[in-house]
């Protein structure tokens, strides 16, 4: 079915121009791939908005935005890709009963890594379209299509370099993904600088088969043509200089236990609660203040960690 939508979709978008260049910094450091951005990760305080509409769907409450970034050591068959993206929505809708993946909750991402689209669009050796659902176990991992010359995926995701996790917290989830340019540039030309890529997310509205009621890009040309047309996508460069770490100038979180509540302040994002054995208890997301139940907790001293905020407490 969707070959045959192809046809239909290169007549259409013959001759499409991306918009946006991404300036894409170096990490500091590399991030730790587990859903809870802290201060102990590189990323940045320049987020990327998806916001540039599909014309097809309907627009929902939900918002999205993401951001990239690279080793030190990027180069043609070196280093890794970094991508952080936090999607609001409050209809969380993964269920299997939607048949078709596409119409759940995701994010797909799209690289080009020769930086040169073919003629018409097609995709060849060196472009990829990941899509990650919402809710999805980290060793299952994202899955790997999109590709019009039936080559093979497999070398992505059984590379052992490979890290993506999901972690969703009530109407929030956040994506982080270590993706191995070795294996993204292993068929083509990459001069550690320049690719072409795009991003969007997906929101599934009422939890059915084309529930898909919403779609939002980084790239301007959002015409949900990047799975069959390269030549949408935009451009990213890979720049000097590192990130501007994310808790730079904003003020300490604190925390104190009252009630059984755990009171959190000067906070935003999510926010983790461990045991000293380094077991996770808890997990919320924080909108500048806002309470954990801890009301089972043994009594005892535990670690509470977030953005601007790493501290130990007693219940």
């Amino acid at each position: 079915m969707r070959n045959f939508i192809l046809i239909l979709f290169l007549f259409v978008f013959s001759g499409v121009n991306a918009q946006l260049t991404y300036n894409v910094k170096r990490a500091a450091k590399a991030p730790v791939v587990d859903g809870v951005i802290d201060e102990l990760d590189p990323w940045g305080t320049e987020w990327q908005p998806l916001n540039n509409h599909a014309p097809t769907n309907t627009t929902t409450a939900s918002t999205g935005r993401m951001q990239m970034m690279t080793s030190n050591d990027i180069g043609p068959k070196t280093g890794f890709i970094y991508i952080l993206v936090e999607v609001k929505d409050n209809t969380p809708n993964n269920s299997e009963d939607i048949v078709d993946e596409h119409d759940r909750d995701c994010i797909e991402i799209f690289f080009c890594m020769s930086n040169v689209p073919t003629a018409d669009g097609f995709y060849k050796e060196g472009d990829w379209n990941i899509k990650a659902q919402r809710e999805r176990e980290p060793a299952n991992g994202p899955s790997i299509e999109g590709a019009t010359g039936g080559f093979d995926f497999s070398a992505l995701l059984s590379s052992p370099d490979w890290e993506f996790v999901s972690e969703p917290t009530g109407s929030m989830y956040t994506m982080e993904f270590a993706i191995p340019v070795s294996v993204l540039a292993e068929e083509t030309t990459f001069d550690g600088i320049n690719f072409r890529f795009d991003l969007k997310f997906v929101d599934n509205t009422n939890g059915k088969d084309k529930g898909r009621t919403q779609q939002d890009f980084w790239n301007t040309n959002a015409t949900d043509a990047q799975w069959t047309d390269t030549r949408t996508f935009g451009k990213a460069v890979i720049v000097g200089g590192t990130t501007n770490l994310i808790n730079i100038d904003r003020p300490e979180g604190t925390a104190f236990v009252r009630f059984n509540e755990l009171k959190i302040s000067n906070v935003n994002g999510a926010v983790v609660i461990y045991d000293l054995r380094g077991t996770l208890l808890r997990k919320a997301i924080i909108n500048g203040q806002g309470s954990i139940d801890i009301t089972d907790m043994n009594t005892g001293m535990y670690i509470v960690k977030g953005v601007g905020i790493t501290a130990k407490f007693i219940k």
